[in-house]
């Protein structure tokens, strides 16, 4: 299975880069099957032994290329890379995976439970964005 794991908001020497190392840790060890492709910030530099592990540098700096990357290119690479899966690991991932999406933060657009933490006025302005 091919997985293709987006985790371009990744900083180097923060919480999500602790995040994505220990993730990627984890998978090491006991998947011997399927083929990763890691997608990342410029900024975050990945070293990694694993032959099942590519890593593919992403220009996302400003929130204009992090917007156009989750909804015009996230899925374009999904497609040239044939991802069975598309994991959104740091973000809110694509609104029309061309393949099975398993995201991990939190979206309005996927979620109606994320309302809930909310106060009226982030509600509010949560339906005007929405």
């Amino acid at each position: 299975m091919r997985i293709l794991v987006s985790a371009v908001t990744a900083k180097p020497h923060g919480g999500s880069e602790s995040h994505l190392v220990g993730l990627l840790q984890a998978l090491e060890g006991p998947d011997r099957e399927n083929e990763y492709l890691l997608c990342v910030n410029r900024t975050m530099k990945i070293i990694s032994s694993w032959p099942r592990l590519r890593v593919l540098s992403v220009p996302v700096q400003t929130p204009v290329r992090r917007l156009w990357w989750d909804l015009v290119r996230l899925p374009v690479q999904a497609r040239r890379c044939q991802a069975d899966l598309l994991v959104a690991l740091l973000s809110f991932g694509s609104p029309r995976p061309p393949c099975p999406q398993i995201v991990f933060a939190r979206n309005p657009l996927f979620c109606d439970y994320y309302e809930l933490g909310l106060g009226a006025a982030a509600r509010l302005a949560l339906k005007v964005l929405v």
